[in-house]
């Protein structure tokens, strides 16, 4: 079953015709349904900094980065900043790896069923997104990046940075701007 979602993962993300970059104005969501929260769409969520994750229960590297993300999500959740996580597994496996994972459930919101993934160009997970309050990307990659935490500080204005994530082509690990504006 692993290898049939990678397969279908990878076979979605080589056709896909909405890939996004950075600057340009990220595509919607699809999700089957919510766990944490009444339905969500990115363009509800314009005026708001959006963290939005694609991740699987079975993916090894996927929970190694949810600590990260829980501590990230607790520290700034007063900030005007949505933590949004989609996986393309049905919500039934959701709810067994939360029970089966108590340290690992995610306190914001999570879409399954999501086809999404390929709208985005996500060809490995976990893999992450900065969406600013205009619905525009503003960084790409790997959530345990410090790219990451940099491109979202830098948008709330939280703290002033002398370097920048990794700037370079659609497809690098990172991809992100120099713009302060975010």
């Amino acid at each position: 079953m692993k290898h049939l979602l990678t397969i279908l993962l990878i076979f979605l993300s080589a056709g896909s015709t909405f890939a996004v970059s950075v600057g340009e104005i990220v595509p919607e969501i699809k999700v089957q349904g919510w766990i944490n929260s009444n339905p969500l769409t990115l363009h509800a969520l314009r005026g708001k900094l959006v963290v939005l994750e694609f991740w699987a229960t079975w993916c090894p590297p996927c929970r190694r980065s949810i600590p990260h993300l829980i501590r990230l999500y607790k520290k700034m959740k007063d900030k005007p900043l949505a933590f949004l996580s989609l996986t393309s597994e049905p919500k039934s496996r959701i709810l067994q790896f939360n029970r089966k994972n108590p340290d690992l459930k995610m306190p914001y919101p999570v879409g399954y069923g999501s086809r999404s993934s390929s709208r985005f160009e996500v060809q490995g997970i976990p893999h992450a997104f900065v969406i600013d309050k205009n619905g525009k990307l503003i960084w790409r990659g790997h959530p345990m990046s410090p790219g990451f935490e940099k491109a979202i500080q830098r948008a709330l204005h939280i703290k002033k940075t002398t370097t920048s994530p990794t700037s370079g082509n659609r497809r690098g690990k990172d991809e992100g701007s120099d713009d302060k504006d975010g």
